[in-house]
């Protein structure tokens, strides 16, 4: 085995974001349906013009050609533009004043639930669940549908 380049060690900080990554047919019909009669007319509707949707088939291209050479220089190209799109997304959601973000859970979030679940103390779940708790699983046999699977 040879010892690794550094170009394979580099790769580690590229593939740190790869999750930001769609399958490259998600890129292609983006593209289509930007530039179809109805994504034309959601974006005028919407935006008071039409988008560009060259990106959408630049991502595309740059896709397939990591997937095809992976050409990791595409790779990033791709990369760059989905967080650009996450943090515009993100910006919008963090502009908006309607509603409060919660730095801790509520103080009360654990406290008994309210008396209408006493009303589905008895139902198959519940049983199930107090079954399963008290370690009982030959008791189960009668809520549960056996099948038989000849292969």
């Amino acid at each position: 085995m040879s010892a690794p380049s550094e170009e394979t060690s580099g790769s580690a900080d590229i593939f740190e974001d790869a999750w930001l990554l769609r399958p490259c047919e998600m890129y292609s019909e983006e593209y289509l349906e930007c530039k179809s009669w109805r994504g034309r007319f959601h974006q005028k509707y919407i935006f008071g013009e039409t988008l560009d949707c060259s990106k959408w088939k630049e991502n595309y291209d740059n896709c397939m050609k990591f997937r095809n050479y992976k050409d990791t220089e595409a790779m990033k190209k791709v990369i760059e533009d989905e967080r650009l799109r996450r943090e515009q997304r993100l910006a919008a959601a963090r502009g908006n004043n309607t509603w409060e973000y919660r730095r801790e859970p509520p103080e009360d979030w654990n406290r008994p639930l309210p008396e209408w679940s006493k009303l589905h103390e008895q139902t198959r779940l519940a049983k199930y669940q107090q079954l399963k708790e008290e370690g009982k699983l030959a008791e189960l046999d009668k809520y549960t549908f056996k099948m038989c699977v000849i292969s």
